[in-house]
């Protein structure tokens, strides 16, 4: 026994042992939080607000999927194609790669001048347009591969209605943008004519196919800098 600080005695071993199971009693038992803390993220799984995971609204995911997967697929797509060099080359592979290239200077042209695909000069509908021309291109390349030449011009024109009514936008109404494009559409919806009544791919169609190509890539590598940037349609704008 010892005296404690007012003369009272204790027992030492009996004051240890209670330290001891105290100490214990800690490490199994700590303390909870405060109630803030339980009411924030430290909330277990199942009792936190349920958030989704595929933001649908979020112009961000859409533009990086039609930028960043659509328009690339497409064009590997029609590569992987095109690049399979056979000996039954003919006619309708001469048409495949007049598309397949003139996909490659719609997708040039995107990137290096408009802008679209990037954030700050992109919006919701842009990145619909671009997606919706890139899904026209695609299908009517794989139409002509199955010989279905109306089809697969009947969609291009579509897709260059499509470039049409992407330029008609007050900050891209001009004369030298709407004008080439739609010429590109008419001569879509000629080859269109042309096509319905053949009945398989000859040479002179595959040469015919070629005028939109150079058409558009004299447009896009000479005419879109050399136009009437100045000129454009309406009033106000």
């Amino acid at each position: 026994m010892l005296l404690g600080r007012h003369g009272d005695g204790y027992d030492v071993r009996h004051t240890t042992a209670k330290g001891i199971h105290r100490g214990v009693h800690a490490i199994h038992h700590p303390p909870l939080p405060p109630r803030s803390r339980l009411l924030s993220n430290d909330l277990p799984y199942r009792s936190r607000k349920p958030r989704s995971l595929v933001r649908l609204k979020e112009l961000t995911a859409w533009h990086r999927f039609t930028y960043t997967q659509l328009y690339p697929a497409v064009l590997g797509s029609m590569l992987y194609d095109v690049l399979h060099i056979t000996e039954g080359w003919g006619a309708l592979q001469a048409v495949e790669i007049s598309i397949a290239l003139l996909y490659c200077i719609d997708f040039f042209y995107l990137q290096s001048d408009l802008g679209s695909d990037q954030l700050p000069q992109g919006n919701w509908r842009d990145t619909m347009l671009d997606g919706a021309i890139a899904i026209m291109f695609g299908a009517a390349y794989w139409q002509a591969s199955d010989r279905k030449l109306f089809t697969c011009y009947t969609l291009l024109a579509v897709a260059g209605a499509l470039i049409v009514a992407y330029h008609v936008t007050p900050n891209r109404r001009f004369l030298s943008a709407i004008l080439p494009h739609s010429i590109l559409t008419i001569l879509f919806v000629c080859l269109a004519w042309f096509a319905r009544s053949l009945d398989q791919v000859t040479w002179t169609f595959a040469v015919m196919s070629w005028l939109p190509t150079t058409w558009y890539g004299t447009y896009v590598f000479w005419l879109a800098n050399r136009g009437l940037p100045s000129e454009r349609f309406g009033n106000g704008y």
